[in-house]
């Protein structure tokens, strides 16, 4: 058995769900998860569009994860997307 107070990573996991904790009874509320939160904050916190892989960067999800979840917000109406007029593979997303 690993000790627990010499992982570090478990540790910092153990701080975040006790702080998540605190948090997600509001969340809940509101009828929102942990990962919408996290994409609603960093596109307010970013003040412009951004890219998925921007926003799986910031949000740290995974980027098959986020496509999943972004469809979901854009059928809530919560977030947009946008096709870059240049480059259509390319998108980006903000808030509505």
């Amino acid at each position: 058995m690993i000790p627990t107070h010499r992982n570090l990573p478990l540790l910092l996991l153990h701080a975040r769900e006790a702080a998540m904790g605190h948090f997600r009874p509001i969340l809940k509320h509101f009828g929102l998860t942990d990962q919408q939160w996290r994409i609603l904050r960093a596109l307010s916190q970013a003040g412009d569009e951004l890219e998925p892989g921007q926003l799986a960067e910031i949000c740290k999800l995974q980027k098959p994860s986020l496509s999943g979840i972004l469809s979901r917000m854009v059928d809530l109406k919560w977030i947009d997307r946008h096709w870059s007029a240049v480059d259509q593979r390319r998108q980006t997303i903000s808030l509505t």
